[in-house]
């Protein structure tokens, strides 16, 4: 995980509407963060809206592992269907 990688989700943190710091750039919710997304910014950039939502609905005001946990997100990849092949 770059230096590029850790400004990008400070960029993102401040463009957050929460109360409380996230500190997403930090050990361990930015490896986190990685993982969920395989390093896809479209993906990342959902996955935080959708956590943003949730920490505001739940009260957290901020991203932090539980709210992550709590969100039905799959990575990309889990999301992909297999061809059904050529008929």
């Amino acid at each position: 995980m770059g230096r590029e990688y850790r400004k990008l989700l400070a960029s993102f943190e401040r463009m957050l509407p929460l109360k409380h710091p996230s500190n997403l750039s930090r050990e361990p919710i930015a490896t986190k963060l990685l993982a969920m997304t395989e390093g896809t910014i479209g993906e990342l950039a959902t996955l935080l809206k959708t956590a943003a939502i949730s920490a505001v609905r739940t009260g957290a005001e901020r991203i932090d592992a539980s709210v992550l946990a709590a969100l039905a997100w799959e990575p990309p990849s889990a999301r992909h269907t297999p061809s059904l092949g050529h008929v």
